[in-house]
Parts: C-alpha cells; structure tokens; sequence
C-alpha cells in the first residue's frame, strides 16, 4: 500500500500506483471463481501435518507415558490439528484425482475424454468446497467457531 506522502503524487497521475502481485502460480479458475490455496497455505498446512507426526511420535515416547499430565496435554495438541491434517490428505488426493483425469483427458477415445471430463468437473468441485475450510483451518482456534465457521477478531489478536 502506498503511504500517505505519495498518495498525492499518485493521484495527480505523477506516479504509477503500486500494482497488486500477480496471482500465484497455483491459483487457478475453477467454475468461475478463483480457487486461492496458494503455495503458502499448503506450505503452512504441510508444517501442521509434520508437528501433528511429531506429537504423535511423543505419545509413544516412554517417558511421555510415564506422565499423564504431559501424555494429555501432547494428546490434546495433536487433536486439535486432526481435521488440518484431514482436510489436507482429502486436497492432495483431489490434486492426484486432477492430474489423472487430466492425463485422461489427453486420450484419443472419445468415451474417455467423456469420463475424464466428468471426473474432472467433479474433483474441481470438491476442490472448491475444501479450498474455503483450508483457509479456515489456518485460523486461529479462537478465531473459528464452535461449528467451525469464522468468526470476528479484533486485529490486535494477530498482531
């Protein structure tokens, strides 16, 4: 964003306004609306899958065992990233679903080409429906509700 001393340079046309970066290469269009689960937001959901391993991992620990106050707390932990890590194992095998009916669709049979196309439009579909509940697994839980829906926090939380 600009700052406010070149707002009125930009204004009067004497600088170019900031342009906004171009999409990322893993956004696509899917049904006419913009599926977002950039490179980021797997990145940082593929960091949430490691850390639920590495507390699964902990609780076969012996010694970890051996304390049940800290055998709850890392039980608690990797609970709360189970759906995170569902959700991202359910995106990965839609992004494999994709390239197979791609890879389909290169056929020469037309009744092929017919079914990838189907498979196709069905995977994106699903895609979009996870694409929303992804970027809402990257929330703060206090900034999801009960039912899972987002819910508004005052921006000091973040920052």
């Amino acid at each position: 964003m600009a700052g406010p001393l070149l707002l009125p340079l930009i204004a009067h046309g004497w600088l170019a306004a900031p342009r906004a970066p171009p999409l990322p290469a893993m956004c696509s269009r899917r049904g006419g609306a913009a599926v977002m689960v950039d490179a980021f937001v797997l990145d940082r959901l593929r960091e949430m899958r490691k850390v639920h391993d590495e507390l699964g991992a902990q609780l076969e620990d012996p010694a970890v065992q051996a304390n049940v106050e800290e055998m709850l707390r890392v039980s608690r932990e990797r609970s709360k990233l189970d759906s995170t890590v569902e959700a991202l194992a359910e995106w990965e095998s839609l992004e494999q679903r994709l390239e197979e009916g791609k890879e389909l669709f290169n056929e020469e049979d037309a009744e092929l080409r017919e079914m990838a196309r189907a498979e196709i439009r069905e995977v994106e579909e699903a895609m979009e429906a996870l694409d929303g509940r992804l970027k809402l697994l990257l929330l703060p839980t206090g900034a999801r509700g009960g039912d899972g829906s987002a819910t508004l926090v005052p921006p000091h939380v973040f920052f």
